[in-house]
């Protein structure tokens, strides 16, 4: 067994933003524009940390795998926190520090982070976790250096779907096989080139970490989202046919979802290390938000 293979996934990752970074100015520059397709689609899935960043202005946010330009960090700023973007590389960050596009950066690896204990309020990754070749590392490194919560926004493991939508999609399957179609089993069996497994996450394996931490509460919150290639050159309206197409697609995966026949694929996840108050627990669920309260170790 190769027990470095970690190591060799970290340097892929830097060496993918080094190559990027050379690109021209023209291949990035989209990743800031508003009337972006694909910025809507980021923005959207940045505001379901709305709760959070409007009960605690001014708090101090680790945003973790924040290499593409720290989106994550520009938009906790923009809601009033005091964001610090970080990646294993400082590559493409450098480029928004010298834009001012964010205020603080620091290059940092997810699993051997070097700040101290309890050194930021609220500690952030968006979909980065996935990336990790180490991933429960990576969390247990998030948790130590947070003092409130860590907040993850991933890809869900459909592979742990209800029984009757496990069925549905191996029917559909089989119909595809049949009909000589491609098969993706993506959220099943799927490594990136940089050399790491695509780690969809579940709530219920963040419910067990909290427990066996003996932590006093943890908050999900469930959505879906669609890419299609070039959503990046298109303009997020309605004159636009892949933007149409994004939204048509939402509208019957939620169709789905609403007979039983799709399980959301992103989940939002809170692990709090203090136990959240009344009113951010009304303002999570009022955002429809699934905040359970944990019994404590009482033998600790």
């Amino acid at each position: 067994m190769d027990t470095n293979f970690h190591e060799k996934s970290y340097s892929r990752h830097q060496q993918s933003y080094r190559v990027e970074a050379e690109q021209p100015a023209a291949n990035y520059r989209n990743w800031f524009l508003s009337d972006n397709a694909d910025f809507w689609r980021h923005r959207r899935k940045l505001q379901f940390i709305d709760p959070l960043l409007e009960k605690n202005k001014g708090k101090s946010w680790l945003c973790i795998g924040d290499g593409r330009f720290g989106t994550s960090s520009m938009y906790i700023d923009w809601k009033g926190g005091s964001a610090t973007a970080t990646d294993i590389t400082g590559t493409l960050l450098k480029k928004s520090l010298e834009e001012q596009l964010i205020q603080r950066m620091d290059v940092q690896n997810a699993e051997a982070i070097t700040y101290a204990d309890d050194s930021f309020d609220y500690v952030f990754c968006k979909e980065a976790y996935h990336h990790f070749p180490r991933p429960f590392i990576g969390m247990y490194e998030m948790l130590r250096v947070s003092r409130n919560a860590v907040v993850l926004i991933e890809p869900r493991d459909i592979a742990l779907s209800p029984l009757p939508l496990t069925w549905y999609r191996q029917l559909k399957n089989m119909v595809k096989r049949a009909l000589k179609r491609p098969v993706y089993d993506l959220d099943y069996y799927n490594y990136e080139e940089v050399g790491n497994y695509v780690y969809s996450v579940a709530e219920r394996e963040f419910e067990k970490l909290a427990l066996g931490l003996n932590l006093p509460a943890v908050a999900f919150r469930t959505f879906d989202d669609v890419y299609f290639p070039g959503v990046e050159q298109e303009r997020a309206t309605s004159e636009f046919p892949l933007f149409r197409k994004i939204q048509r697609e939402l509208k019957r995966l939620r169709l789905l979802r609403l007979i039983g026949l799709h399980s959301s694929n992103y989940l939002v996840v809170v692990v709090f290390k203090q136990q959240p108050d009344e009113e951010l627990v009304r303002e999570l669920e009022k955002n429809d938000y699934r905040v359970r309260k944990l019994p404590r170790n009482p033998h600790c």
